[in-house]
């Protein structure tokens, strides 16, 4: 789910629609601080859209992940 350079990095790429999606993923159930990261995120210039961010989630809700 990470891209090659934050997972070599060992951290997060907020500019990675994959690791804005992983740490969304990591706040689950809570939807208010699903909702705090997405509002944390979108607040960097170069992230991903809202809408890209949680498509990933939710296929990654729906595979059972």
């Amino acid at each position: 789910m990470f891209c090659e350079m934050c997972f070599t990095r060992g951290g997060y790429e907020l500019k990675c629609v994959s690791c804005c999606a992983h740490l969304v993923l990591k706040t689950r159930p809570d939807k208010i601080r699903a909702q705090a990261m997405l509002h944390h995120i979108q607040k960097y210039s170069h992230s991903p859209k809202r809408g890209e961010i949680l498509k990933i989630v939710q296929d990654a809700i729906n595979a059972g992940i």
